[in-house]
């Protein structure tokens, strides 16, 4: 390297003082904010900013102020350790207004402070939390959202001893900020009256016992046909899926009234994992070539597209199609068919 390479170079602070938020700096600082040159550096103006609109009321004489914030979620707080005018009894008081704007203190503490307390210090903790120490009392807070520990969902009440029904640990899908399909969690409400069958596919692998789950009425009894049975080693959700090779393969349950819609709304809802090519069945009852109906995903006239028919007494009664429609092939497709 030559040595004017190495050489310190001369920056020129040539400009301007700006006030104006937000703050711009040049690739030569030539326009800076609430900052002024000197003959070798730039440097702060000291100052100060107001904060509050409305004067404080009651607890009034601050002691310490520290402005907290967080990036997941994105927050900021501006917090006092606040006395009364005796200065007998102190609180921590919270602007969530964003600096530089201005706004008032909110009416409700966040903390208040045990009696003997001295002067408040504020310091940042690990995980976007904030630790509060007065000599008395030593407080950890999150802001307005704190990290979980864990998050982990049971279909039952959780045992004295922390025991789980079928638990399932979404801890790391509601820790981080995506929002894809794997990283969300669907809780509350369960399996609801209106469920009249409910087909988890979980248990052993190649097991072919099916449990219908649902909670209106008595579970409907699965008989698994050709090669139908449990897979451990492609599933979406709990332990297992139902595997269909493509020849033969099905599952089937004796007629029921929950099979006629009549006017009725209803839906058809599944996760399906594509593994080839072909006319996919996915639900349907036949009766006989007059009166049946199905739900499939199927090639008509090179266009892949969904196709819900109904036909009863030979005439046909509903006969839906969708677009040409491309799924992901060799993984979870969500599928619903909603009326």
């Amino acid at each position: 390297m030559a040595d004017t390479q190495k050489k310190y170079k001369t920056i020129p602070l040539t400009g301007k003082l700006m006030t104006a938020d937000p703050a711009t700096i040049g690739s030569n600082f030539q326009t800076l904010t609430n900052m002024r040159y000197t003959d070798t550096h730039p440097k702060s103006i000291s100052g100060n900013t107001k904060i509050n609109t409305t004067a404080l009321s009651t607890y009034l004489k601050t002691r310490n102020a520290y402005h907290f914030r967080k990036v997941q979620p994105a927050e900021s707080h501006l917090l006092v350790q606040a006395y009364n005018t005796g200065l007998t009894a102190s609180q921590i008081l919270q602007n969530t207004t964003a600096i530089p704007s201005a706004g008032d203190f909110s009416d409700t503490a966040v903390w208040t402070d045990s009696a003997g307390a001295g002067r408040g210090y504020f310091c940042n903790a690990p995980d976007g939390q904030l630790i509060y120490a007065n000599g008395v009392d030593s407080c950890i807070w999150g802001g307005s959202e704190m990290k979980c520990g864990a998050f982990i969902s049971s279909t039952a009440v959780v045992a004295d001893d922390g025991t789980a029904t079928n638990p399932k640990n979404f801890t790391d899908a509601m820790q981080n900020t995506k929002t894809d399909a794997d990283n969300v969690c669907h809780i509350g409400g369960g399996i609801d009256t209106y469920t009249v069958l409910m087909l988890h596919g979980d248990g052993a692998d190649a097991s072919t016992t099916i449990t219908d789950s649902e909670t209106v009425g008595a579970a409907k009894a699965i008989t698994a046909v050709g090669n139908a049975q449990l897979d451990t080693a492609y599933k979406k959700f709990g332990s297992a899926a139902v595997l269909f090779d493509g020849t033969g393969d099905y599952l089937t349950t004796p007629d029921h009234a929950d099979w006629y819609f009549a006017a009725a709304p209803f839906t058809i809802d599944a996760w399906i994992y594509f593994g080839g090519t072909g006319n996919l069945g996915i639900c349907g009852q036949y009766v006989d070539a007059n009166n049946y109906w199905y739900f499939r995903y199927t090639d008509y006239i090179s266009y892949w597209r969904f196709e819900f028919k109904v036909v009863s007494g030979g005439v046909t009664q509903a006969n839906y199609r969708t677009g040409n429609t491309s799924v992901s092939s060799f993984s979870f497709n969500h599928v619903s068919l909603v009326r």
